[in-house]
């Protein structure tokens, strides 16, 4: 018995539909995503920065001086202490030029013209900071005997200064 021709054909022309559908498909193209080059994070290893290094922040300073009117106190309390005092000085700028990394701990290179360094010494025990704050060279001082500061007296100095600003009389400008 013969077919007729209309059968074969649409059969023909169903099998060239999928086939077309099916090849499409294999060189569709999909749209390529590009990410945002993420910016390199750069951890504190010997580099300069100007903000107190994170683990600083809550690090409890281990100097033996404290009083009733010296509390004991962490590293980032110690600095605001001391931008308050800095600023009761009318001192424009920040107490804190940059902290750098030691191997012994951090140094605090300061915008101060009497305290240019404070050396902080710092272990991790317990996964928490201590830092003991070492000598100071106090540099309007010429004699040997008067150039050190100790840290505690650095520490009560900075506490006394920062905590009530004695000052009257408004900065200029």
């Amino acid at each position: 018995m013969k077919t007729p021709w209309h059968s074969s054909y649409s059969v023909f022309i169903t099998l060239l539909l999928v086939a077309t559908i099916l090849s499409g498909c294999a060189r569709m193209d999909v749209p390529s995503i590009s990410l945002p080059k993420m910016p390199d994070i750069k951890l504190m290893k010997n580099k300069v920065s100007h903000s107190t290094p994170r683990a600083l922040l809550s690090a409890r300073i281990v100097n033996t001086g404290y009083t009733d009117q010296v509390p004991k106190m962490t590293v980032g309390k110690l600095v605001e202490y001391a931008e308050r005092s800095f600023s009761c000085a009318c001192h424009r700028e920040r107490f804190v030029k940059s902290w750098d990394k030691s191997s012994t701990g951090y140094v605090l290179s300061s915008n101060s013209k009497e305290f240019e360094t404070i050396k902080f010494s710092c272990e991790k025990e317990e996964g928490e900071y201590s830092c003991f704050v070492n000598e100071i060279t106090n540099t309007t001082r010429s004699e040997l005997s008067r150039r050190y500061v100790s840290g505690d007296n650095f520490i009560k100095t900075i506490y006394v200064n920062g905590r009530v600003c004695k000052r009257q009389e408004t900065c200029e400008g």
